[in-house]
């Protein structure tokens, strides 16, 4: 996510919305950076358009879902337009966003999910052998990219996404 918005900023690129990068502490023992970062902008929770997750690795995404109010389906089909390239289809619309924005989803804000590629994940994952020589360039590459397409359009989308009310 962080390489998603350096791309962005190193391409001179200024959106009409922020773009922030969350990196949320305490996943696996109880969400806590999730859930501090909900609480602390649970009044302000309706400025987040739209929010995503990238906790999986490094791998290829291959599919992109949203959640979205259908007015937004016009921007999901102009993000997969511009994703489609890079090898990624138009999934459905019942992405989950990943555990550190369910938070904020719960207030109702729409997410998205980039299906990755994950088949070696779990062979390294919070092991000693976790580290960045077991990333493929190119892999990471195609997967920041994508991120990027995806937070530029939807930071420069002149509407919203539709919150919802009463999230799963």
């Amino acid at each position: 996510m962080m390489a998603a918005a350096a791309h962005i900023k190193a391409l001179g690129l200024k959106p009409k919305r922020s773009i922030r990068v969350l990196l949320a502490a305490n996943e696996e023992y109880g969400l806590a950076g999730a859930k501090a970062y909900a609480k602390a902008y649970q009044h302000d929770a309706k400025k987040h358009l739209i929010g995503g997750e990238s906790d999986f690795g490094a791998g290829t995404i291959y599919r992109f879902d949203s959640h979205v109010a259908p007015q937004a389906f016009g921007l999901m089909d102009q993000v997969a337009q511009a994703i489609a390239p890079l090898g990624v289809m138009r999934g459905d619309n019942n992405a989950h966003g990943g555990a550190d924005v369910s938070a904020l989803k719960k207030l109702g804000m729409p997410v998205v999910d980039m299906q990755q590629d994950g088949s070696d994940y779990f062979d390294y994952h919070h092991t000693a052998n976790d580290t960045l020589d077991k990333i493929q360039p190119e892999a990471m590459a195609q997967n920041a990219t994508v991120w990027a397409l995806f937070a530029w359009l939807a930071a420069n989308h002149p509407g919203d996404f539709g919150w919802f009310a009463d999230q799963p």
